[in-house]
C-alpha cells in the first residue's frame, strides 16, 4: 500500500511530527510504502474559491500543494497529523483540506467526487488533564469530511498530554509513539 503521511504542524521534530514519523516507521516495517510530507517545510496559500479546478480540473495557484497533489493521486491511503490549535484540526491541515477540493470530478449526483482513498488521524494536545473534551471537534470535523468524501478510516489516534507551546514537549515521556507505530504496523 501507498500511504502518504501529512504533518500539519509548523514545529520541525515538534509532538505531530514525532508522532508522524513513528506511524510511517510502523508503516514501513509492515511492508509498505511511504511519503511524509510536512507543512513547516513548504507553503500553501488558501484556497482562492475561485473555482477554477471545477473548469479546468487543476487548481490555478502553483505552490507547495503541486507535490502534495502529486503525493496525493500516488498513494491509497492518506493520513493526517494535526496538533491541536485552539480546539480544531491545524491550520495548515485546513489549508490543505480545502486545497484538496480541485482533486474533485464531476458526479452524476450534482456533486463532486473524489479519488477513493484509506484514511487515518494523528493528533496531538499539550494538555488534556484539564481540557478532556480537547479532542471533540478534531474527531466530529474528521469524521464529517471523511463520510463526505467517501473515505474509509482506518483510525483516529488522539495524543494527549504530550506537552508543548509553553511547556515542555513529553511526547517522548509517553507511550503515545508506540500507539502510533503499532497503529502503522496494523495489516488493513
Amino acid at each position: 500500500m501507498n500511504i502518504l503521511i501529512l504533518s500539519c504542524s509548523s514545529h520541525p521534530n515538534g509532538n505531530t511530527e514525532q508522532l508522524a514519523r513513528a506511524y510511517e516507521r510502523g508503516c514501513r516495517e509492515a511492508g509498505h510504502q511511504t511519503h511524509l510530507l510536512c507543512a513547516h517545510q513548504t507553503k500553501v496559500s488558501p484556497c482562492l474559491g475561485c473555482n477554477y479546478c471545477t473548469e479546468h480540473g487543476v487548481c490555478v495557484q502553483k505552490d507547495g500543494m503541486q507535490a502534495i497533489y502529486e503525493a496525493f493521486h500516488w498513494c491509497d491511503r492518506i493520513v493526517f497529523a494535526t496538533p491541536v490549535y485552539f480546539w480544531n484540526i491545524s491550520g495548515q491541515m485546513k489549508l490543505i483540506i480545502d486545497r484538496l477540493y480541485a482533486t474533485g470530478v464531476p458526479s452524476d449526483k450534482g456533486y463532486f467526487a473524489y479519488p477513493v482513498k484509506r484514511c487515518a488521524l494523528l493528533a496531538t494536545s499539550a494538555d488534556t488533564e484539564k481540557h478532556f473534551w480537547v479532542f471533540e471537534s478534531v474527531r466530529q470535523y474528521f469524521e464529517r469530511l471523511t463520510d463526505y468524501l467517501r473515505w474509509e478510516r482506518d483510525g483516529m489516534l488522539f495524543a494527549g498530554n504530550c506537552g508543548g507551546t509553553k511547556m515542555p514537549r513529553r511526547i517522548g515521556e509517553t507511550d503515545w509513539l508506540e500507539k502510533a507505530y503499532e497503529l502503522g504496523r496494523k495489516e488493513i
